[in-house]
Formats: C-alpha cells, structure tokens, sequence
C-alpha cells in the first residue's frame, strides 16, 4: 500500500473549540452537509460534528453577504451575494446549486462538488460535463487521457475560466497603469532624484539619476496574469497549448505582453501578489478584476500564499450547476438532436452569448418567457432541470402522477412547461433532468419506459376526457439523462463512464426526433 493510501485512511477525531486551518472540505451540491468528507493539511481524513462544519461554512457566506471577498461566478448571474448554503425546510444545513472551490482566511479549502460523483476525489460526471460544456469544438480533450480526479477537474475549470477573462479582458486593450521608473542615464526625462545622483553619479560619469511615472503595461497585474500562465502550463501543457490554439487573438496578446516586460518570469511571486491585492476598479479595465482574482486563485492553489485577510477574507471560484446543465444539455442533446430534425433552435445561452436580454413577448409585448430550448419548426419546447425533485419522480417508490410531496415539488415546473406550450402553440413540451440509476436492472427499466417507449410516457395537458382533435392535442413529457454509478463502471474506468454517458446522450436525441417527427 502506498503512502498516500496509508494517510488517506487515517482517521482523527477534531473538536469545534480548536482552531479550525488548512482543512480541505468536500461536499456536494444540493445535498445536506452531512454528506461530506474532511482532512487536515497533511492529507488524514478527519472527523468533525456538523456544528464545526456550519461554523466554517457561516463564515463563508457571512464574508460573501459582506463583500469582503473576491469570488467569482463564472455564469455571470445577477447575483452579487450568491446563497451558497441554506437551511431545507427540514431543518438539515445544505450546499444550494453551486459547485465550485472556496478558501477562507483560515486557509481551509471548501471544494463543492457534484451529488452524482461519489467519491470525492474522482469527479467523474462534473469532469465529463465541463469537457462537454467547455469544450466548444472538441479539439481539447481528443488527446487527453481523463483521470477523473478532483485535482484534473477543478484545474479544466479554472483553465477554461482563466482563458475565457482573458479573452474578455484583452478586448479593451492591454491593462496598463502609472508606475515610477528608476533610470540612470544622460537622457533626462523626468524628475531627478538627487539622493541617487550624488549615490551614482559622483564623480560625474555623463549621466543623471532620475525617476518617471509612465503609464506602461510594465506592471505587477500583467506579471501576475504572466506567471498565473507559466504555473498552469507547467501543470498542463496540452490543455493550455490547444485552449490557446482555439483564442488566436489572446495568443497574439500575449506574445505582446511577453515582449513588453521581457523580465516578467524573473520577478519574485510573493512580491508579485503583495503589489496586486488592490481591487481593479478603473471603468475601462472593469474586466481585469475577475482575471486578476482567478490568477491569484491559481497561484494560490500551488502553494503561493495569495492572501492578505485586512483586504479579502475569502476567495474562490463558483459555477451554478443548473446554467451549466442547461450548457451540457445543448451540447450532448438538443444541437445534436436539431441537427439530425434539419431544423434551428433559439436557447438562453444563444440568448446571453449574444448579448439578447430579450425573450419571447407576449401579452401584447408586456411580458416575455426565456423557454431553455425552443425548436420552432418542430413546435418543441424544452426545459432543463438539475435540481433532485424530478429524479424523485422516478424512483421505483414514485406514484405516477398522484397528490403527493414528490408531485407537488415539480408542480411549478409543469405549470411553467405547459405555459410555454401554450404561449408558443407547441405541440410538445418536455423536462430534461438527470437521474443516476442505482445498478444495471435500474438502468434497464428506466431505459425501457423512457427512451425504447417514451410515445407512452406522452401526457395530454388538456382535461381528461376533453372532446378534442387529436391534431390539437399538446403533450408534456419527461425524459431523464441516465447517469451510471461510479460502481457500475469497469474496474472504475472513466472512460466507461463516459461511454455510458454518450449512450444516454444519444438514446436522448433519438426520443427527441422520434417524438417531433
């Protein structure tokens, strides 16, 4: 047995009065805090009571709520303050929609991860759906050979957030600042510094000490958007290599900015992230802030201590599971399924990439709706949910369609479904969600009733037994992404996962033409 193996399961028993520090936290999105995994700097998992972990997780969204933080939300949602933990209605201390890693002023580490990855150091689903979701034209990940390990994980999403604010942030130019220079030379251009002048430059020798404040790309930001750089392409190479290759223009910036300070690799780190704890707050280089917080993120994660507690109490990355789910969606299931219609459909990530804040008017232009998935020709509408109430809905215990908690939970959603259909006079309306099923009988039944036969899952939304055509009927449906089980995989094979993955994308976009057709 290796070393590791030895410290991981080593186990020690913590109390709440200690001074919790360097502790690494998993847990899981929208699931109570119980579920969780803890262990200290050295790498010993370790056993806390659930008030030390709301302690720990209080403090977080205290700073967060006070904006003494520098987090990021990678979707861009207008949500300042996001409400990363919340009490359930029944009292138990859980994790929202948020994934995402988080460390406090006490250098513990809170990283979230997905419900569906069990294990908390193979991050098998949220691996496959950031390659999916991330990776716009397939190129990144051809070569890789995918671990699934939470290190691989969370180190695609910050790459894939890293490039993104660069890209962003190199639209308004190189960031550049005042700054005082120190020259020595007979071509005066500044102020003369006469302490220096008689220190260098007596006896005369033909030159003159003086200082200039320029406003030059020469600066602590841009080495620290450097260095941030150089750290991930040591780490990652070919990721790094092929994100570059698909930005050519932040490729070409870079390569300026690099000739700009031709002694960027040579200065210190730690005096690099004291210079750059001031936030950037200048209106033209609004987009340099996210880029310098996710930098220090970076250079915080191998070991560089980035943080100063008088200016930041907390900093992180955070990504909401349902906008990333809408994101996957699209890419495994609704574009692949348009493609084989022959038809075009409107989304909210076309709506936001586009810059449209717009939605569909109705009511005579007073009100609009933002359907997930609108397929027009095919008169198909489709709504991506990621929260756990569908999947209740469909577990072998499920009343079908009765009054019950489970129905009345996925009530709005259905309303919601049902007022598109009807807003749009589409035919079919549809709730995509993921359900993870618990072994291969599972997996076979759910297969059965929801992709070999989902003409009999079809439900008429107008009143039962309601004289009607059948042409003018409409029918709402649901229909599951069948997820394995990290068990039910060989020998723990990431790529078997991500087979089995495909073939539920793919039984998924045959149901959706099958229906529309």
């Amino acid at each position: 047995m290796s070393n590791e193996t030895q410290t991981n399961t080593t186990v020690s028993e913590k109390t709440p009065s200690q001074e919790q520090r360097g502790l690494r936290i998993w847990l899981k999105d929208f699931t109570a805090i119980r579920d969780r995994k803890v262990k200290d700097k050295s790498g010993n998992t370790i056993n806390f009571d659930d008030d030390t972990i709301i302690e720990i997780c209080k403090g977080i969204q205290d700073t967060i709520n006070t904006d003494t933080h520098s987090i990021i939300n990678y979707n861009g949602e207008d949500r300042d303050t996001p409400a990363i933990f919340r009490y359930w209605s029944n009292g138990e201390f859980a994790v929202d929609r948020y994934v995402g890693i988080i460390i406090d002023k006490n250098d513990n580490q809170i990283v979230i991860g997905s419900r569906f990855d069990q294990d908390a150091e193979k991050q098998y689903f949220l691996q496959y759906v950031f390659s999916k979701a991330f990776d716009e034209n397939g190129k990144i990940f051809k070569n890789m050979n995918p671990t699934g390990r939470y290190e691989t994980t969370w180190d695609l999403l910050i790459l894939f957030m890293f490039i993104q604010r660069l890209k962003e942030a190199f639209r308004k130019g190189i960031f550049r600042k005042y700054r005082q220079f120190l020259y020595n030379d007979s071509n005066v251009k500044g102020q003369i510094d006469i302490a220096r002048y008689i220190k260098l430059d007596i006896p005369e020798n033909g030159k003159i000490a003086y200082r200039k404040r320029e406003y030059t790309p020469d600066n602590y930001y841009n080495i620290l958007f450097l260095r941030a750089l150089n750290e991930m392409e040591k780490k990652n190479p070919q990721i790094v290599k092929h994100l570059l290759a698909d930005n050519p223009e932040v490729k070409k910036t870079l390569t300026i900015l690099k000739s700009s300070i031709p002694e960027w690799s040579t200065v210190n780190i730690q005096q690099v992230l004291k210079n750059t704890e001031q936030k950037i707050t200048h209106s033209v280089y609004r987009n340099y802030e996210q880029l310098r917080v996710i930098s220090r993120i970076i250079l915080r994660r191998l070991g560089f201590n980035a943080f100063n507690p008088n200016k930041e109490k907390a900093m992180g990355i955070l990504i909401s599971m349902p906008t990333l789910w809408e994101k996957f969606l699209e890419k495994t299931v609704v574009s692949p399924a348009a493609r084989r219609l022959e038809c075009t459909y409107i989304s909210q990530g076309q709506r936001s990439r586009n810059d449209r804040r717009d939605g569909i008017l109705i009511l005579n232009g007073k009100r609009e709706i933002k359907p997930d998935f609108y397929l027009e020709d095919q008169k198909l509408v489709l709504d991506a949910k990621y929260k756990n109430n569908w999947k209740e809905t469909i577990d072998d215990d499920a009343r079908p369609w009765k009054e019950d908690q489970k129905w009345d939970n996925v009530r709005e959603d259905v309303f919601q479904v049902m007022a598109y259909m009807l807003s749009l006079e589409c035919k079919l309306g549809g709730v995509l969600f993921p359900y993870q099923y618990k072994n291969e009988d599972d997996r076979r039944k759910k297969q059965k009733d929801f992709y070999d036969s989902a003409e009999n899952k079809l439900l008429s939304i107008f009143p039962y037994n309601a004289k009607k055509d059948a042409a003018e009927d409409r029918y709402f449906f649901r229909l599951p992404y069948l997820i394995p089980n990290y068990e039910d995989t060989d020998s723990g094979s990431y790529h078997d996962f991500a087979r089995k993955m495909q073939e539920s994308a793919d039984k998924m976009t045959e149901v959706l033409e099958s229906l529309a057709l």
